[in-house]
């Protein structure tokens, strides 16, 4: 089997890591699935059908086969971050050769009184032959200042389709770029926002074509209502 590493680093909290021991070890005990699931009961990791991935994980435990991070190919997973006064994260997808994922990141947070501060990093790579569905979703509350930088590098012959879903915060600030690194990549780049009262958007996207009989396809509509500002 085909191996895809997902990661989502949160900073400040080890119980990602946790997650992550639990699942590199050997066949787990009653005990150890528990904690697993107080674990992402942390962390509010879901599935974007609403269904926990645990129940996934679990089929396999109980067939006394070994567990691994590499299990969860093909899940969409949501993390959901603490709200805080500032909050620093760290999305690492890594898709080996031959392998195919479909990830979803969705941040969101009720609006609040004080303002806050979301800095985010999300890193996406593909090996050859490989395919990625990433899906990002903003949903901050309207006191969040939000900055997230993106990039994907593309093997040989692989395929990146992207979502980017912008609805929430106060003001937000997205840097989205591909390197297609090898022969015949390809990537679509699509985006869709929705912005109202005085809420202020910028969207800057960039493709890198760095080898030969590379494509890349880029999209990105919106609509602004109210006082609602926009650039590109």
């Amino acid at each position: 089997m085909k191996q895809t590493r997902l990661q989502s680093d949160l900073s400040g909290d080890g119980a990602f890591q946790e997650v992550l021991d639990l699942l590199d070890g050997d066949a787990v005990d009653d005990g150890a699935e528990e904690a697993f699931d107080d674990q992402l009961l942390r962390l509010g990791v879901r599935d974007a059908a609403g269904l926990q991935v645990e129940d996934m994980l679990r089929d396999d435990l109980r067939d006394g086969g070994a567990v691994g991070a590499a299990d969860v190919v093909g899940t969409d997973l949501e993390v959901r971050d603490r709200v805080g006064a500032a909050l620093f994260s760290h999305t690492l997808v890594v898709v080996e050769d031959g392998a195919e994922a479909f990830f979803v990141d969705a941040y969101n947070s009720p609006t609040q009184d004080t303002q806050s501060f979301a800095s985010g990093v999300v890193e996406l790579i593909l090996g050859k032959n490989s395919k990625l569905r990433y899906v990002q979703v903003q949903d901050w509350g309207r006191h969040v200042w939000n900055f997230m930088t993106e990039r994907a590098i593309l093997g040989n012959d692989s395929t990146l389709n992207s979502l980017h879903v912008t609805l929430g915060s106060k003001f937000t600030k997205n840097s989205i770029g591909s390197h297609l690194r090898g022969q015949n990549a390809l990537a679509e780049m699509l985006g869709i926002f929705f912005a109202d009262g005085d809420q202020f958007f910028d969207h800057h996207t960039w493709q890198l074509h760095e080898s030969p009989y590379t494509t890349s396809d880029l999209e990105f509509k919106g609509a602004l209502k109210d006082s609602a500002r926009s650039v590109y």
